[in-house]
């Protein structure tokens, strides 16, 4: 089942990253749709591993970066205008609450800040939710955030012995200095 679930989480999520940096330049907004509905469907393996890894904070913040994906498909399919007011303040104070909920039930487990995990799952937060952000919309320097997020996962992944997820996020950095390439 781990295994399972670390292909369908990487493939997906390589794909997200492949599927965004080709929308970058592109005027089809095909790349862009499929970027956040692939996304979305890795989003529940990578939840579960989070969740089995003890990755309090990294699995409230995938869950909670839900919200921002579809974020970022609406804006994908019909632009960025007022009528996105509510889901953005949505997607928003659902990031907060999740990843203040992940911290503090982190540090309730660990007994503080004292693994290195918590340390490396703080940066991919950051990574995530300021590239997630940024990236909905149709900002490019959300590409740098997700550049320290994967190498802030990979990290951790290797660490925890989720190999074929490290390689993933290792080849997602490839793929991420792409889009900032293509972005300029």
């Amino acid at each position: 089942m781990d295994i399972a679930l670390q292909l369908i989480g990487a493939v997906s999520y390589l794909l997200n990253k492949i599927f965004l940096a080709t929308a970058e330049g592109s005027r089809n907004k095909k790349w862009r749709v499929l970027g956040w509905l692939v996304y979305l469907i890795g989003a529940p393996a990578w939840i579960i591993i989070m969740l089995k890894q003890r990755n309090w904070m990294a699995a409230a913040i995938q869950i909670g970066g839900i919200p921002t994906m579809v974020l970022g498909l609406y804006v994908s399919l019909r632009g960025y205008n007022q009528s996105i007011y509510v889901l953005n303040k949505i997607a928003r104070k659902l990031i907060y609450i999740l990843t203040g909920a992940g911290a503090v039930h982190s540090i309730h487990y660990f007994g503080g800040i004292t693994a290195i995990t918590q340390v490396l799952e703080i940066i991919v937060i950051v990574g995530f939710l300021s590239g997630s952000y940024l990236l909905a919309k149709k900002n490019k320097t959300g590409w740098i955030w997700f550049a320290v997020m994967n190498a802030g996962m990979s990290i951790l992944m290797l660490i925890q012995n989720k190999y074929i997820l490290a390689g993933q996020q290792i080849i997602s950095l490839g793929v991420v200095i792409i889009g900032i390439i293509r972005a300029k």
